[in-house]
């Protein structure tokens, strides 16, 4: 084993760090698309995680600032959603209700469904 000082284990981290950091940009987990009658396509890869979801209400919470208020929720490219995901589309629920626009869910797979039913969440997304 190779004694190295606890500066230099540090330089080497941060080299490769650096290597492995530069260059790579974030996997897009939404995109946002703007249709008439105010109407903001949201399409999402995935709602498992809160951090990602944390990004997303932000940007939510802008454009309402903005004017905006009647969104669609596309979940056509995810096939499964957890908790994390079922507070996403409640929060997106009450912030277009509040701004006195329209939130709805399009094309959830059948897991998902099956998840708003067992729920007795379905009957407010559709």
């Amino acid at each position: 084993m190779e004694l190295v000082p606890k500066h230099k284990k540090q330089n080497k981290f941060l080299q490769l760090f650096k290597k492995s950091s530069s260059n790579k940009q974030l996997p897009m987990t939404h995109t946002f698309s703007e249709h008439k009658d105010q109407i903001q396509v949201l399409q999402v890869q995935s709602l498992l995680s809160e951090y990602d979801n944390k990004s997303i209400m932000l940007e939510v919470e802008n454009r309402i600032d903005k004017g905006w208020n009647k969104f669609v929720i596309d979940l056509s490219l995810m096939d499964i959603m957890n908790s994390v995901g079922l507070n996403f589309l409640i929060f997106m629920m009450k912030k277009s209700q509040n701004s006195g626009g329209n939130f709805a869910v399009a094309n959830a797979s059948e897991n998902i469904i099956k998840l708003l039913e067992v729920t007795k969440l379905k009957s407010f997304f559709q």
